[in-house]
């Protein structure tokens, strides 16, 4: 897993901005169970002390997409067949203490 604090995610040509700053996490994971599983980019929070963040669903899958236009590995309601491992980058907007 690795993150990166960035303004923007998406292909340079029309990128899409953070309200102040993205934590983008590079993850993966695998379904260890014997059934499909649904899996999306809004089911994973971020944890600062005592304040939850959500994913921007939307950064997230922007997060993804390349400069060619073409969108890989989004959690965007996806499904996950058992032993099937995905990597995806999740996007929270948050604001930086200084």
């Amino acid at each position: 897993m690795s993150t990166q604090v960035t303004k923007q995610v998406g292909p340079s040509i029309l990128p899409t901005d953070a309200k102040d700053t993205f934590l983008v996490v590079d993850m993966k994971g695998k379904n260890n169970g014997d059934e499909k599983v649904i899996v999306d980019s809004s089911f994973f929070k971020l944890l600062r002390g005592s304040i939850t963040y959500d994913a921007n669903a939307s950064a997230s899958m922007f997060a993804n997409q390349g400069e060619d236009g073409n969108i890989t590995n989004s959690l965007f309601r996806s499904e996950l067949n058992p032993d099937v491992t995905e990597e995806t980058a999740n996007a929270t907007d948050l604001i930086l203490e200084t």
